[in-house]
């Protein structure tokens, strides 16, 4: 009974030990820290035209072309526990506005430099290492600067115009590499209504 007792844990005991220096498949859940560079497309012209009170003083008439450049967004994720994190996002756009006459000059050209703070809820990542889908809600702020251009009753100069907004996010991102992904983002935020880049975990 002995000799049988002993061969058991004689065999049982490397199992046992083995099994305690297995680790458990990683998901992205071991990771807390994510740093996405995305570019992305919106209506930043539409945004500019508001900013510069066209639609208010009815100069949208004389407007013949607008057109918003692609933008540039930073973001860094902070999980601080599994499926929630908060995000903070800067960004860079630009656009240009071209007039027929009236109060406009042929071009007007203007930049925003965005910050916004992000909560959001994650659905894939504590189970998969490789898929992440997030929603939520951020407040944005944007600071606007415009070339000087004279019109017909003001000067336009780069004076610190402040724009906020309360957008609402949509994204999936996609590991082809354990620290390396893609992300897709949709969002109500003007400025960057789609965008897509690279995103870097650890």
């Amino acid at each position: 009974m002995k000799i049988r007792l002993f061969q058991i844990i004689f065999i049982c005991l490397p199992l046992w030990t083995h099994a305690q220096n297995v680790k458990p498949e990683k998901t992205g859940a071991d990771f807390q820290h994510y740093f996405s560079l995305q570019t992305g497309f919106g209506f930043t012209h539409n945004a500019m035209s508001k900013e510069l009170g066209y639609n208010n003083y009815g100069w949208s008439e004389y407007i013949t072309k607008q057109s918003s450049a692609p933008g540039l967004f930073l973001n860094y994720d902070y999980f601080f526990v599994e499926r929630f994190s908060v995000n903070g996002c800067l960004g860079y756009n630009s656009a240009t506005i071209e007039g027929n006459g009236g109060p406009l000059l042929p071009t007007q050209k203007g930049r925003v430099i965005t910050w916004s703070s992000r909560f959001l809820v994650h659905f894939l990542h504590t189970k998969s290492i490789k898929s992440d889908l997030y929603t939520g809600i951020g407040i944005g702020i944007g600071i606007w600067s415009f070339k000087p251009e004279k019109t017909y009753d003001q000067i336009v100069n780069g004076g610190a115009n402040a724009q906020f907004s309360f957008p609402f996010y949509l994204g999936y991102r996609y590991f082809f590499m354990e620290n390396i992904g893609a992300t897709i983002e949709l969002s109500t935020f003007k400025n960057n209504l789609i965008s897509t880049g690279l995103t870097f975990r650890f």
